[in-house]
């Protein structure tokens, strides 16, 4: 069973590996970019990045951003 399970962690560890070799650069920064630039004007706003930090429940002042 323990070895079972080591081959098993082996081949997930191996296939996350292999899928995030696979990605894209460039189109991981514009889909992050996506998450933004929410009214899709190709900028990031004041209004936008306080969106954000929102979201993730940060507490920045305007300075800050």
């Amino acid at each position: 069973m323990a070895t079972l399970l080591r081959n098993s962690n082996a081949d997930i560890r191996e296939t996350v590996a292999e899928r995030i070799l696979a990605r894209d650069p460039a189109e991981e920064i514009k889909r992050a970019f996506q998450l933004f630039d929410e009214e899709k004007t190709g900028r990031i706003s004041l209004k936008n990045l306080k969106r954000v930090v929102r979201e993730l429940n940060e507490h920045l002042d305007d300075d800050e951003l």
